[in-house]
């Protein structure tokens, strides 16, 4: 499940200079798992499903045209970075999305600005765990993983569409 922050819409409106197409790669969020266990990270992520297209409405694709995974091909992507905008919920059902948060961002705070609130967001910090050893893993992670995205993309090995 995916879940976005209203600020969110603000930003990719600010995108929107009456261009003709350009793809939105909105990097920056955070990860929440829920079951078995509950952990709250940042989470850095290129070519996610928060990638957002604006094109014009004349044979229009969507952002369904091609797999989360296809954008780095994309010549005409703009990476928006610095604002944490979605949030991913990892919970027992998922069965590709993993848990790979970093950091300790206030819980809280988090989520409330995702609409999180009352019992449920009681009930999750009771069980609100955090391991600094596995949290500079998936920060590692997300440094090499990402670096290696870009430089692949910077030589050349992805076929631009």
């Amino acid at each position: 499940m995916i879940v976005c922050t209203k600020i969110m819409f603000k930003v990719v409106q600010q995108q929107f200079a009456h261009q003709t197409y350009l793809a939105l790669d909105i990097i920056d969020g955070f990860t929440l798992q829920v079951q078995p266990e509950v952990r709250l990270g940042y989470r850095r992520h290129l070519y996610n499903p928060f990638i957002t297209l604006i094109e014009e409405n004349v044979n229009a694709k969507s952002v369904w045209d091609r797999t989360h995974s296809d954008w780095k091909k994309e010549k005409r992507l703009k990476r928006i970075k610095g604002e944490r905008l979605w949030m991913s919920v990892i919970h027992h059902d998922n069965k590709v999305n993993e848990y790979h948060g970093f950091g300790t961002p206030d819980f809280d705070d988090t989520l409330m600005d995702f609409g999180i609130r009352g019992a449920k967001k009681s009930e999750l910090r009771e069980r609100l765990t955090h391991s600094k050893r596995l949290s500079f893993k998936y920060w590692c992670e997300a440094i090499l993983y990402n670096g290696f995205k870009d430089f692949k993309k910077t030589i050349g090995l992805y076929s631009y569409k």
